[in-house]
């Protein structure tokens, strides 16, 4: 039953390669067998968030490689609840200051009593925040327990770092020269 479609199949090659086709056949060789390397599986995000000291850099990680879905499981659902994922994703993907307040965040400190402290000299942010913890079916996870208060204190950031930019270029608020670069609003994290 096979020999005839793979004798077609040979057929079709062997005309392809007498009339000059070299590209047309290596491709139909590739689609008729040939398979990519799959790529590596990404930790799965209820291992991740199983160690606290975790939860940021995975929130961090899933906002830069853009899956906000996993970023947003990533946070407490009080959390989710004060900031549903709709808004969630609109306020990442429409306002890039956002994205690059969290990739350039650095924390510096995890402790057990569910806080974290982060900072960012860029934003002039200096901020503890919380941990909340969730048991399942046996298992801690831990999660970002952004407040109310929290995300006023993020978006108030980010208004300050905007007018200053602005302040910084004269007024000019969004034509920006290619060699531009950012000015920060305060020290770098653990100078006085």
């Amino acid at each position: 039953m096979l020999a005839a479609p793979l004798t077609a199949v040979s057929g079709i090659i062997q005309g392809m390669m007498d009339s000059g086709c070299r590209v047309a056949c290596l491709l139909l060789l590739f689609l008729s067998g040939c398979t990519v390397p799959a790529a590596p599986e990404p930790p799965v995000l209820q291992e991740i968030l199983q160690d606290r000291a975790q939860v940021f850099s995975a929130f961090q990680e899933y906002v830069k490689s853009g899956s906000y879905g996993d970023a947003h499981k990533c946070m407490t659902m009080a959390a989710q609840r004060s900031l549903p994922y709709e808004q969630f994703y609109t306020a990442m993907t429409a306002f890039e200051p956002l994205r690059r307040l969290i990739a350039t965040s650095h924390t510096h400190e995890v402790d057990t009593a569910e806080r974290l402290s982060l900072c960012n000299a860029e934003f002039g942010i200096h901020r503890t925040l919380g941990i909340g913890t969730l048991k399942a079916r046996g298992k801690t996870f831990y999660q970002l327990d952004l407040t109310r208060e929290d995300l006023d204190y993020l978006r108030q950031q980010l208004l300050d770092w905007y007018r200053h930019q602005v302040k910084r270029a004269d007024g000019w608020h969004h034509a920006y020269p290619p060699d531009w670069t950012y000015a920060t609003l305060s020290r770098p994290c653990g100078k006085k």
